[in-house]
């Protein structure tokens, strides 16, 4: 493990540190990395990498994420200008439903938004119905978003991106040199911040999916930063024949109640990166189910 990971270890989490139990690519690192780290050699990237110029570009971008003249231009446009008519033409599209946003009202310091993904384009709809209207008293509700790189892969949008606050995950970096390392900067720099991360990438209609490590391993850097679970219903339901009755579709957002990573308690971290997952997704389950108060 390197030395900047173990300086985000909580030394009371009471987990026993070993040299291969900590990853450094997103979906876990392969046997001759294991066999390169164990043997106190440097490890190269992993196979699925992105090449070197890319990871170099990318990080170069999330560097710039988070910094006063990007927070700036985002509070402007997302308060503004984008947040307000996105927030108007959601609720004049669908019928749109909000349980538990007291949860995030009372927000003052860092957290972490762990939302149910579906498309890439779902973010757009679901932070300005969760988010805007409490960010106007409380900028730090001005949402960084951890996603992939469909939002990074030209300069165009790379420079979109840099608008909206979108850190980029590096595939076969992370987490040590990628997006989620950038996202636990801003989240434990002594300034609150707001992180959205989609754990189970889009799925589509799939009604199977798999919570991703990244979670995880944001969880186990920063473990006293609460992390809110967030389901959505009748995203997956949508199609175009859902006005064709001149009626609005319901939406709705749950927000559960918060955890933390400090409380959950493990013999290893590769166990505490799993248990963490594990926890998100029964959240989500009991929020889906309508049981919220076994989510609380």
């Amino acid at each position: 493990m390197s030395d900047a990971l173990k300086s985000f270890w909580p030394a009371s989490a009471g987990i026993q540190l070993e040299e291969k139990t900590v990853p450094s690519s997103f979906h876990g690192p392969g046997a001759a990395e294991q066999k390169d780290r164990a043997a106190g050699s440097p490890c190269q990237p992993a196979p699925y990498a992105v090449p070197a110029h890319v990871a170099e570009s990318l990080r170069r971008h999330n560097a710039c994420i988070g910094s006063s003249l990007q927070r700036s231009f985002q509070r402007v446009f997302s308060l503004y200008l984008y947040g307000p008519m996105a927030f108007l033409l959601v609720h004049a599209l669908f019928k749109v439903r909000v349980e538990g946003r007291e949860r995030i009202a009372r927000l003052s310091g860092s957290s972490i938004l762990a939302i149910r993904h579906f498309y890439e384009w779902d973010p757009l709809l679901s932070l300005p119905v969760l988010l805007w209207r409490d960010a106007l008293t409380k900028q730090h509700l001005v949402p960084l978003s951890l996603a992939g790189q469909f939002w990074t892969r030209t300069a165009f949008m790379r420079a979109i991106s840099w608008l909206c606050g979108i850190i980029a995950f590096i595939k076969g970096h992370e987490p040590e040199a990628g997006g989620i390392r950038r996202a636990s900067e801003l989240l434990d720099n002594g300034n609150a911040a707001t992180v959205t991360i989609y754990p189970t990438g889009p799925i589509g209609q799939s009604k199977e999916y798999q919570v991703w490590r990244g979670i995880g391993y944001l969880g186990v850097r920063c473990p006293d930063v609460p992390i809110i679970p967030v389901s959505i219903q009748g995203l997956q339901e949508l199609h175009l024949a859902s006005w064709r009755s001149l009626r609005r579709p319901e939406l709705k957002f749950i927000v559960g109640q918060p955890f933390y990573a400090s409380e959950i308690h493990a013999s290893s971290t590769e166990e505490w990166i799993d248990r963490i997952r594990e926890r998100l997704t029964a959240a989500w389950t009991c929020l889906e189910n309508g049981k919220q108060k076994r989510a609380e």
